[in-house]
């Protein structure tokens, strides 16, 4: 028999849905993505950015473009080819890049085993020989061994 008895109560948040710029003119967005798909045509993000500010849209074009990311109105592209997933044993292979951050002056060591997906990342402010095979060890110590082979 338990001690004491644990009671959680989920949050309640009680706010506003946000509505962003982009949301009075998702309709006719919507609209004019269908007709292009009906006629196997597609519209350029700037010829619907245009065509919103016509409306009064007012605000930006990236803005737009991440809206429409967001709520994926676009179709993708239907391939008639399936999909596979390429699939490694454990400690079979990883993969290692650098991903460069120019404002900062950093870069990012990054090493992902292809089986588990699993990730080391060590940030570092040059991309010198000596930083490289010193983040592979740590990469490797980190993992606990060395895989098979190494994607670079």
């Amino acid at each position: 028999m338990p001690i004491f008895q644990m009671i959680i109560f989920p949050p309640h948040i009680n706010r506003p849905p946000v509505i962003n710029s982009v949301d009075p003119y998702l309709p006719h967005i919507a609209k004019m993505l269908e007709t292009a798909e009906q006629q196997k045509s597609e519209i350029p993000l700037t010829v619907i950015y245009e065509e919103i500010k016509k409306l009064g849209y007012d605000g930006s074009l990236r803005w737009l473009q991440q809206v429409i990311g967001r709520y994926e109105l676009r179709t993708r592209a239907k391939s008639d080819e399936p999909i596979i997933r390429f699939e490694t044993k454990p400690a079979q292979q990883m993969q290692v890049d650098w991903i460069e951050f120019p404002k900062d002056n950093l870069s990012a060591f990054v090493a992902t085993m292809g089986y588990s997906r699993a990730s080391y990342v060590e940030y570092v402010n040059n991309e010198k020989i000596e930083t490289l095979i010193g983040c592979h060890m740590n990469a490797f110590s980190y993992f606990g061994g060395v895989p098979k082979e190494l994607f670079v």
